[in-house]
C-alpha cells in the first residue's frame, strides 16, 4: 500500500469539504498528522529541557562556593513557569493547526459514512474551547508555581491536577472522541448523496 499518496491527497485537498474520503485514506493522514504533532512537541521538549540543564550548571558553575539555595530554588520555580506556558503555546498552536489540516478531511470521512459534514463543525467548536481553555489557564499556572514549595510539592501538584479537570480542558478532548468513533464507522456502499465511491491508494 502506498502510505504517500493518501497525505498527498489530503494536504492538496485542505479545503475541499464536498466529496468523500475512504477510511484507510482518513486514517493514514491523520496518522501522518499525529506524528507531526508529536515531532513538533518531542523538539520542543529537546530545546526547553536543554535549556533547564544549562541554566542549573551555569548558576553552580558561575559561583560554586556561594550557591544560594533560596536564589535557585526562585531561579528554577521562574524557569519550570515559564517552560510551562510555553508548552501550553505550542500545544495550542500545534492544535490549532492540526484542526485546521484535519477538518476537511473528516468533512470527507463523514460523508463517506453518509453523515453530514456539520459534525466536524461541531468538533472544531469545541477544540476552540478546549485551546481556549489551555490559554485562560496560564495566569493559575503561573500562580501555582509562585508558590510552588519544594519540601511540600504535592500543593503544587493538587492545584495542577485541578486545573487538568477542568471544564473546558475536559470539553476539548471531546473531538478527539468523535474523530476516533465517525473516523472509524463502515463507509457507504456504492455511491452516495455526497457523491461516488471513493478509491483507496
Amino acid at each position: 500500500m502506498n502510505v504517500i499518496e493518501p497525505i498527498r491527497h489530503c494536504l492538496s485537498n485542505l479545503v475541499t469539504f464536498t466529496g468523500r474520503d475512504s477510511r484507510t485514506t482518513f486514517w493514514i493522514y491523520t496518522a501522518f498528522l499525529v506524528v507531526l504533532y508529536f515531532a513538533v512537541s518531542w523538539i520542543y521538549g529537546l530545546i526547553v529541557g536543554g535549556a533547564m540543564v544549562l541554566d542549573g550548571i551555569n548558576a553552580i558553575s558561575s559561583n560554586p562556593d556561594s550557591v544560594n539555595e533560596a536564589a535557585m530554588a526562585d531561579a528554577i520555580r521562574t524557569r519550570m513557569a515559564s517552560t510551562l506556558v510555553g508548552t501550553i503555546w505550542v500545544n495550542a498552536i500545534a492544535s490549532l493547526v492540526a484542526t485546521g489540516l484535519l477538518v476537511a478531511a473528516f468533512v470527507r470521512r463523514l460523508h463517506d459514512s453518509g453523515k453530514p459534514g456539520w459534525i466536524a463543525g461541531l468538533a472544531v467548536a469545541l477544540k476552540l474551547v478546549g485551546i481556549g481553555g489551555g490559554i485562560a489557564s496560564i495566569p493559575l499556572v503561573t500562580a501555582a508555581f509562585e508558590k510552588l514549595d519544594f519540601a511540600h510539592p504535592e500543593t503544587m501538584q493538587a492545584d495542577l491536577q485541578g486545573l487538568n479537570s477542568s471544564p473546558a480542558v475536559l470539553l476539548g478532548m471531546v473531538p478527539l472522541l468523535l474523530v476516533v468513533v465517525f473516523g472509524i464507522m463502515g463507509s457507504s456502499d456504492g455511491d452516495n448523496r455526497y457523491g461516488p465511491e471513493p478509491d483507496d491508494y
